[in-house]
């Protein structure tokens, strides 16, 4: 459940990026430059926010909606808005006047979300002094829960650990559940488990307690090996043509996509992270209003089309960077590269748990170069 429940959140969210590049791409192009951002205790800055870099800090206000996307991502400062993030590892110490969502290998909250809290990682920590005023929704594989949420609380993970106060009903589903003294849920208990929780000390539950016992059976996959080297084949095949055919209609695509992952790495993932989150909020935003439904949709199939090529771009990268490597020759416009760069892509994101990491991967520095290459200049394209 925990992995569902990731993969979702982490794909929750594209190309809004495109859509307010023309406004917001210099100035995140010459902040990423810097690598470390950092907005003053005294500034207030008008959003939206856009920040890709390797650190970035919010220490002032923001007023409006902001997103975040690097290696860390510190907020000590006031956003009065939603605040969306992708990162390695993200602090909330400020306050969030709006929604809290958030993408990251570990993340610690001790400050104050005002709307709804909706977090992934692999480690997640809410302090003792963190407050949420709505619903909090998280998965991890390790979660500790100390602080206070006004309303639900719902959580997925390996280890779960409740030492908080929740206002409301609170639904769990867990390898191991644990309730510690402090822990006061004001509402009923409801956890899916192998294992029936630990309660440590004397923990308050005002409603009452449902445990659903789960059984966890390893399933052996069946022999499929025929069927894996058909999918295979066909996914390489379809890619290797859609590569021809956007080579034949714009033949510096390739090129100038591959040329920005090499040349400002940093950049790309950052945006590609930034854009995977963005997109599909924006699409379901005009999709609820009348006006906006065409553009919505639009939207959607774009983020679609776009998915798609970042696996190929990410393959030509790949190609070439080993060509380079090992000094081979390119012959017959590169496909043999490309097709080298789709196996490689293909057989490694196979693989259990590191796949789906290296496909973010693959997807964050594809859909990045893509936003990068049509933000370019007129000047550099001729």
């Amino acid at each position: 459940m925990f992995n569902k429940y990731y993969k979702r959140l982490t794909a929750l969210f594209c190309l809004i990026t495109i859509l307010l590049m023309i406004g917001t791409i210099s100035v995140l192009a010459s902040d990423s430059r810097e690598g470390y951002i950092v907005i003053g205790p005294e500034q207030t800055i008008k959003g939206p926010g856009v920040y890709g870099g390797e650190v970035i800090q919010i220490d002032g206000t923001i007023d409006g909606i902001t997103f975040a996307a690097g290696r860390e991502v510190r907020i000590n400062g006031v956003i009065n808005g939603d605040l969306i993030i992708a990162a390695q590892e993200v602090t909330i110490n400020g306050k969030i006047q709006g929604n809290l969502y958030a993408v990251a290998q570990r993340i610690s909250i001790q400050g104050q979300v005002m709307e709804d809290a909706l977090g992934a990682a692999q480690t997640l920590v809410v302090h003792k002094d963190a407050i949420v005023s709505r619903d909090l929704l998280i998965a991890g594989q390790k979660i500790q829960f100390n602080g206070k949420v006004e309303r639900q609380l719902l959580a997925s993970g390996q280890s779960i650990i409740i030492n908080g106060s929740i206002g409301d009903d609170t639904k769990i589903a867990a390898e191991s559940l644990e309730l510690q003294k402090e822990a006061s849920i004001d509402g009923n208990l409801f956890y899916q488990s192998p294992n029936e929780a630990l309660l440590s000390g004397t923990p308050k539950i005002s409603g009452r307690t449902d445990w659903e016992k789960t059984v966890y059976q390893e399933v052996r996959p069946k022999n499929n090996t025929g069927s894996f080297f058909l999918h295979l084949l066909w996914s390489l095949t379809s890619s290797l043509l859609i590569w021809f055919l956007i080579a034949l209609w714009r033949p510096a695509f390739w090129s100038d996509t591959k040329m920005y992952i090499t040349e400002q790495p940093l950049k790309t993932l950052g945006l590609g992270a930034l854009a995977l989150i963005v997109t599909p909020i924006l699409a379901i935003i005009l999709m609820i209003t009348l006006i906006g439904l065409p553009l919505g949709i639009i939207l959607g199939l774009i983020y679609g089309v776009t998915l798609y090529l970042a696996k190929i771009i990410a393959a030509v990268f790949i190609g070439y960077w080993l060509a380079q490597k090992f000094s081979w020759p390119v012959i017959h416009k590169g496909v043999w590269l490309v097709l080298l760069g789709l196996a490689i892509i293909a057989l490694l994101t196979k693989i259990p748990l590191i796949g789906f990491l290296l496909w973010l991967l693959v997807i964050f520095t594809g859909l990045g170069s893509v936003i990068l290459s049509f933000a370019k200049p007129v000047n550099e394209h001729e």
